[in-house]
C-alpha cells in the first residue's frame, strides 16, 4: 500500500500529559519549506542541510517515535504517535529532504557538468596542463562549491549526479595534486610520442632535461592560487574563459577536443621573461 504523504503529525493531549512530565517536550512534527519543525510550547527548527540520516521510526518507552539525526551524530526523538502516521510522516519528510538537496545541485547542474568535462580531461590531457589553463575553473569551482551545501549526505543524491559533484569537488579541494597528476601524464605522452624527434634533431640526442624543457610550458614553475589576481573574462562561445594579467598575457582553457603538443605549444607561446614568472610564484 503506497504511504499517505502527511505534513505534520501530533500526539493526542494525554500522551502529551503523560510524556511531558517525563521530559518529552515536543508534542509533534512537521514539514517546512527548509526542513521540520519540531512542536512544542517553543518550536524548534532543524534545517534539512543539519540532518545528516533519513528520519526513521523506532520505538521509545514502549511508543512509536521519529528519529532525527542531526550534526555529531546527535539524535532528537519525538514520542508517542501512532505506528501509521509516524511511518507515513517519515516517508513524507525523507522525500522533502532528499529534493531539497537534489534541487540545489539541479540548479548548479550546467556549470557543474562543464567543470567535470574539463576536469576529466586532466586524466589524459592533449595539451600541457598549465596553471593559466586551470586558474580560471578553480575560480569557477570554488564559486559553485560555495553555492552548495557544505555537506551532502551520502546516497542523497541519485549516482551519475553524485559522481559529477564528487569530480568537480575533487579538483576544488585538491587542485594541485590532480595538476601534479596531469603532469605526470602528459609529459610520459608527449615523451615517447616525439622520441624519434628528440633522438635525431641535433647530432647527439636531447638530454632528459632538455626534452622536458621542450614539452613543458613556460609557467611549470607557476602554481595555482585560491584568490588569483587577474580578471575572468567570458568569450562569445559558451564555456570558454580566458584570463587578463598582463604578465603571462592570459590564455584560453582547455576545452573538449582541443588538442596541441607541448612543442606547437611552446612555439606559439614563448617564454616572457622572469617578470612574468614571478608574478605568479608562490611567495617566498
Amino acid at each position: 500500500m503506497k504511504p499517505t504523504e502527511r505534513k505534520e503529525i501530533a500526539r493526542s493531549w494525554l500522551a502529551s500529559l503523560l510524556l511531558g512530565l517525563l521530559g518529552h517536550r515536543y508534542n509533534g512534527i512537521a514539514i517546512s519549506s527548509s526542513g521540520v519543525t519540531l512542536l512544542s510550547r517553543a518550536p524548534r527548527q532543524i534545517a534539512f542541510n543539519d540532518i545528516t540520516h533519513p528520519l526513521k521510526v523506532t520505538k521509545t518507552l514502549g511508543k512509536p517515535s521519529v528519529v532525527i539525526t542531526i550534526r555529531q551524530a546527535n539524535e532528537i526523538k519525538v514520542v508517542g504517535f501512532k505506528r501509521s502516521d509516524a511511518v507515513d510522516f517519515v516517508t513524507s519528510a525523507n522525500d522533502a529532504w532528499r529534493r531539497h538537496f537534489v534541487e540545489q545541485v539541479d540548479r548548479a547542474d550546467g556549470e557543474l557538468r562543464t567543470l567535470a568535462e574539463t576536469v576529466g580531461h586532466l586524466n589524459q590531457p592533449k595539451r600541457y596542463p598549465s596553471a593559466c589553463l586551470l586558474q580560471p575553473f578553480l575560480v569557477r569551482a570554488n564559486d559553485v562549491a560555495e553555492k552548495l551545501p557544505a555537506e551532502i549526505p551520502n546516497g542523497v543524491l541519485p549516482l551519475e549526479q553524485q559522481k559529477v559533484l564528487n569530480q568537480v569537488l575533487a579538483f576544488q579541494k585538491e587542485p594541485g595534486r590532480m595538476r601534479e597528476a596531469a603532469i605526470k601524464s602528459f609529459t610520459g605522452t608527449e615523451l615517447c610520442e616525439f622520441k624519434g624527434f628528440f633522438d635525431t634533431i641535433e647530432s647527439n640526442p636531447l638530454t632528459s632535461e632538455q626534452r622536458l624543457a621542450v614539452i613543458t610550458d613556460e609557467d611549470a614553475t607557476l602554481e595555482l592560487v585560491e584568490n588569483p589576481d587577474y580578471e575572468v573574462v567570458e568569450l562569445g562561445e559558451a564555456g570558454i574563459a580566458e584570463h587578463r594579467c598582463g604578465a603571462c598575457g592570459g590564455r584560453p582553457p582547455l576545452l573538449p577536443g582541443h588538442r596541441r603538443s607541448g612543442i606547437e605549444d611552446a612555439a606559439s607561446h614563448p617564454p616572457r621573461g622572469r617578470d612574468a614568472q614571478a608574478a605568479h610564484r608562490r611567495p617566498e
